[in-house]
C-alpha cells in the first residue's frame, strides 16, 4: 500500500502501471470492480488538476481532492487484486503493486473446475473453455480420443499426471502428429481456453479441467464432449 505516499509524476506513473497491470491480463483478472475508463479518468483528472497546480492556477486543495479521488480507485483495484492473488506477490506484481507481507491467511487449493465448455472451431479443431474457479491461478487440460479418460491415464490429487506403458510407441521427437493419430493432448498453459487442432473427423474427444495455485492442485473436472465434424 505505499503508493499512498507517492505524489505527482511518481504516482500518475505507478497509476499507468496498475492499468496495464489490470487490464494487460484478463486472464488473471477477469473481472475488475472498476472499468478501465473509470480509473483512466481519474489518472486523467488527476494529471490536469496537478499539472495546473504547478502551473499556479489551481490550488493545493484541488489538486488534493483529484488526488484523494484516484487514490480511491487504487484502493477498489488494491482490493480486487487481493480477492484474485489471495497474497501471492508474483500475481500481485502483475497490476504494478509492490506486495506486502499480507495478513498471513493460508491459500486455500482452488476447487473443481465446472461449467466447462467444448466447441467446434475450424476443420479438425476443438476449442473449450471455463469459468473463473475461486482461487485458482491457471488451468491445465487433458483432450482424450473416442472414450472417456482411458486406464493407463492417471492424474492424483497432488498434481501429477502419469501415463502408463501401453506398449504402443510414440512418433519420434519433433515429428508433426498425422490427422488422427492424436489420442491425448495435455495443455499445460494456463489460461481457461484451450485450442486443441490436428483432430480426427468422425472422432468424440473428451475433455477435462484442473485449477492449480500455489498450494496445489483440484479434482480433476467432471468430462464433456464434442465430435469432430467436417
Amino acid at each position: 500500500m505505499n503508493y499512498h505516499s507517492l505524489t505527482g509524476s511518481n504516482l500518475t506513473t505507478f497509476s499507468v502501471g496498475v492499468v496495464n497491470g489490470v487490464y494487460g491480463h484478463p486472464t488473471t483478472f477477469p473481472a475488475p470492480t472498476i472499468t478501465q475508463l473509470a480509473i483512466e479518468a481519474l489518472i486523467d483528472a488527476f494529471v490536469t488538476e496537478n499539472a495546473a497546480y504547478e502551473g499556479h492556477t489551481a490550488t493545493k486543495a484541488e489538486m488534493e481532492d483529484k488526488k484523494a479521488e484516484l487514490m480511491a480507485g487504487l484502493d477498489t483495484e488494491a482490493a480486487y487484486v487481493n480477492t484474485i492473488t489471495t497474497t501471492d506477490p508474483t500475481i500481485i506484481e502483475l497490476a504494478g503493486f509492490i506486495a506486502t507481507k499480507g495478513n498471513g491467511t493460508k491459500k486455500n487449493k482452488p476447487g473443481q473446475v465446472t461449467g466447462i465448455t467444448l466447441d467446434r472451431g475450424i476443420s479438425r479443431e476443438l476449442i473449450s473453455e471455463c469459468p473463473v474457479t475461486e482461487n485458482a491461478e491457471g488451468y491445465g487440460a487433458l483432450l482424450v480420443a473416442n472414450n472417456p479418460l482411458p486406464p493407463n491415464i492417471v492424474i492424483t490429487d497432488g498434481g501429477q499426471i502419469l501415463i502408463e506403458d501401453d506398449g504402443m510407441p510414440g512418433p519420434s521427437p519433433g515429428a508433426v502428429p498425422l490427422p488422427g493419430s492424436i489420442n491425448v493432448i495435455l495443455d499445460l498453459t494456463k489460461g481457461r481456453k484451450k485450442t486443441f487442432s490436428n483432430l480426427q473427423i468422425g472422432t468424440t474427444y473428451y475433455v477435462y479441467y484442473w485449477a492449480m495455485n500455489s498450494a496445489g492442485v483440484s479434482v480433476l473436472s467432471d468430462g464433456v464432449s464434442r465430435s469432430v465434424i467436417e
